[in-house]
């Protein structure tokens, strides 16, 4: 199956993680810098290769220091990401998950990881792609749904998981069928009610995370989560990101088995759960006291409770943000990266203004707080710092 250079773009990000704030951005450009040499495979170490190099061409014939910087920044992620690409050609299993064969497959492995855990789904759960939702939530954009026994009942709908088509992303898709899995247990017992609030960060939590942690590299879980919850502010991966922090204070408390004993009590449990959340307080579950596996609850925190999304910076302040340690001048800055004095000069003053985490004295940096928040591939979520590429 042939994806488009924006879903191959996607997939670089997913198995890289390079720092970008919105990853449309990124596809986009890398999108547009592949059609420039007609790289048409970048998911082959040579086509990422290939735009790396064409990236650092660009860099160098322009003198605009804001677009130099971005198209360095994209040739040096590149790099990055033909590393990947290398990594990941070496894998037995190379899927990207984008067809539906594998998609159906993933389900079932998925369906298998959650018994593993202590949820059973039905057998004939119903799993199906589709280029529209049925009626009457055809016209709804959304990219998955989880009609339950009781939408049957009112609309003839057959309960289980729907996708849509056009929808379909690499990697993406295949962690929203571990999500949309969560949804289909408490619609077994209270139909009735909304599936949303603290059901979506369990879905989230343990679907999304844990479940495809099992089945997928973290790195990819993680960046997957991250570029789709943590990037720029709209309303729904807001609230889903604020739903999955209130599921890991019950995960915090009570490990596995309380997301588990939530989700096998039925959406009247769950609701119960979210209204003492909502109260400030922890739910008292009948399950014991647990704490998580460590290194497991360190990762999941750091996705959820670590993860800021407000330090987002343009591609020149970026570079000049990895540079600007204590003690240094503007001079220094502006060789190191080597843009103009006047430039770096302005943008150590927006990046003081706007995080806070920098002190500059005249012109020189007298405190710098930026080395804390530095690259770390191939987790897009160990880079607080994140990158805006539509900005100059």
């Amino acid at each position: 199956m042939h994806i488009d250079l924006d879903e191959q773009a996607y997939a670089l990000a997913i198995l890289s993680g390079p720092p970008v704030y919105d990853v449309g951005e990124w596809t986009k450009q890398i999108a547009a810098l592949a059609q420039e040499v007609e790289a048409h495979d970048l998911l082959e170490t040579g086509g990422t290769a290939k735009v790396a190099r064409h990236a650092r061409e660009r860099a160098k014939a322009t003198t605009d220091p804001r677009e130099t910087s971005r198209l360095r920044l994209l040739s040096e992620w590149l790099d990055a990401a033909s590393g990947a690409v290398t990594d990941w050609q070496a894998q037995s299993n190379r899927a990207l998950l984008c067809r539906e064969e594998e998609l159906i497959e993933f389900f079932q492995l998925s369906r298998a990881a959650l018994a593993d855990y202590g949820i059973e789904t039905p057998d004939k759960t119903h799993f199906e792609v589709t280029d529209q939702f049925p009626k009457p939530f055809d016209r709804e954009n959304w990219s998955a749904f989880c009609p339950d026994p009781e939408d049957e009942k009112r609309f003839g709908i057959r309960a289980g998981i729907y996708l849509r088509r056009d929808r379909i992303r690499p990697f993406q898709t295949a962690c929203l069928v571990a999500h949309e899995l969560i949804h289909v247990v408490p619609g077994l017992k209270d139909g009735d009610l909304l599936a949303m609030g603290l059901e979506e960060g369990l879905a989230d939590l343990l679907g999304s995370l844990l479940v495809a942690r099992r089945l997928l590299p973290a790195n990819v879980v993680d960046n997957v989560f991250t570029y789709s919850r943590l990037g720029p502010p709209r309303a729904l991966p807001a609230s889903y990101l604020q739903h999955a922090r209130q599921a890991f204070v019950v995960y915090s408390q009570y490990g596995t088995s309380g997301l588990v004993a939530l989700v096998n009590g039925g959406r009247r449990a769950i609701h119960a759960a979210e209204r003492a959340l909502v109260h400030g307080e922890v739910p008292v579950l009948d399950v014991p006291l647990a704490s998580p596996e460590r290194r497991e609850l360190g990762s999941i925190a750091r996705l959820l409770q670590s993860g800021l999304n407000h330090l987002v910076v343009s591609p020149l302040e970026y570079r000049v943000a990895r540079e600007a340690t204590a003690g240094l001048s503007v001079q220094d800055v502006s060789r190191k990266v080597d843009v103009e004095e006047e430039d770096v000069s302005t943008a150590l003053s927006a990046l003081s203004d706007r995080t806070m985490m920098i002190v500059l004295n005249d012109e020189t940096i007298e405190f710098s707080n930026f080395d804390v928040y530095g690259e770390s591939y191939p987790r897009a979520a160990s880079t607080t710092l994140r990158v805006s590429l539509g900005e100059g």
